[in-house]
C-alpha cells in the first residue's frame, strides 16, 4: 500500500458492511492524504467478498484508484456508436442511469453485434462512482447541495441530493475508527 518516500496521513477509515440475499460483504473505504502526490485519496478495499478474483476492485478495469474523466456525452456516443467487430455503425441508446452511474447498449446494424458499456463497477447493485463522489463530497467538508447544484448546472451527471444523502446514511456515517 506504501511505497519508498511515500507518507499517507489517515484521515477516516469507515467500515461498510452490506447483506445482500444473505450474502455479507465488508468493505473497508479509506480516506487520507498524500504527501508524494499532494493530494486527498481514497481507497476501497474488499474483505469477506463474494466476488471472484476476476471482480475483484483490484484489476486493471475496475480499480478504486483509476482516473475519472468527465466526457462529453456526443463524443462519448460517437465512440460507442462504432461496431469493435465489424467498424459498421452501432445504434446506442442510454438503457439506466442512476445518478452518476450510465449504462449503454449498443447493436450493430451491420453484424448485429451488441454490447453493454457502462461507466462504473457495481457493488451490491451499489454503483461504486456515486459512493466515490458522495464520499468526496462528504470528505473534503464541500457543502453537498452548493457542490451537487454546481455539477447540475455544468451538465455533469452526480448523484442526486436524495441519493448523497442516503449513501452518506447507509455507508459513510458507519462505523467510524
Amino acid at each position: 500500500m506504501t511505497t519508498l518516500g511515500e507518507y499517507r496521513k489517515v484521515l477516516k477509515i469507515f467500515v461498510i458492511s452490506s447483506t445482500l440475499s444473505g450474502i455479507c460483504c465488508d468493505w473497508l473505504l479509506v480516506a487520507y492524504w498524500n504527501s508524494v502526490i499532494g493530494h486527498f485519496r481514497m481507497e476501497l478495499i474488499v474483505f469477506g467478498s463474494p466476488y471472484s478474483a476476476h471482480d475483484n476492485l483490484y484489476s486493471s478495469s475496475t480499480s478504486y484508484n483509476t482516473p475519472k474523466i468527465i466526457v462529453e456525452s456526443d463524443q462519448l456516443m460517437e465512440l460507442l456508436s462504432v461496431c469493435p467487430m465489424c467498424a459498421g455503425h452501432s445504434s446506442v441508446e442510454l438503457s439506466s442511469r442512476h445518478g452518476a452511474y450510465l449504462k449503454f447498449s449498443s447493436t450493430c446494424t451491420t453484424c448485429q453485434h451488441s454490447r453493454l458499456w457502462e461507466n462504473s463497477p457495481m457493488r451490491n447493485k451499489t454503483p461504486l462512482i456515486n459512493l466515490f463522489m458522495s464520499a468526496g463530497i462528504l470528505f473534503s467538508g464541500c457543502l453537498p447541495t452548493k457542490t451537487l447544484r454546481f455539477l447540475q448546472m455544468i451538465s455533469v451527471k452526480s448523484p442526486f441530493p436524495a441519493t448523497y444523502f442516503h449513501y452518506q446514511k447507509k455507508f459513510l456515517h458507519g462505523v467510524s475508527i
